[in-house]
């Protein structure tokens, strides 16, 4: 599999949503990927700190547009809050700058620069973040 010679992963929101608030397209492979992390000991998750506000408002979204119902996000904030990761802090200026180079939200700045920055595999759904991440570790 991809990614197995990884033993540390940054994790953002969108894949975090995907593992609680499971669907077809996109959830076997991040079920499978994170439940392989999260049942081994040697690897480990991490986020910035600003995780919990970005899964809290998907949830939160997810009710306010009916797709979710106030037991789902109970339950699933549960859930999240079971997951074990670690929250990291980040270099405010390196992520605004990797933020403007990259034409990237300072959220998704943060990600890639701490995957950049922990030599991790950045978990994503977000494609652009993907390519930048990419690009900065081959760089």
């Amino acid at each position: 599999m991809p990614g197995d010679a990884f033993k540390s992963f940054i994790i953002d929101a969108s894949w975090v949503l995907s593992y609680l608030v499971t669907d077809e397209i996109t959830s076997k492979l991040v079920v499978s990927k994170t439940n392989r992390i999260l049942n081994n000991p040697n690897l480990t998750m991490t986020a910035p700190a600003i995780l919990p506000f970005e899964v809290g408002n998907g949830l939160r979204m997810g009710w306010a547009r009916q797709r979710l119902s106030i037991e789902d996000v109970g339950r699933y904030s549960q859930e999240y809050g079971e997951l074990p990761i670690k929250l990291s802090e980040i270099d405010f200026g390196e992520s605004m700058t990797l933020a403007m180079e990259n034409k990237l939200t300072f959220y998704d700045a943060a990600y890639v620069w701490l995957a950049v920055e922990k030599k991790a595999e950045l978990l994503t759904l977000d494609e652009k973040m993907k390519r930048v991440w990419q690009k900065l570790r081959e760089s």
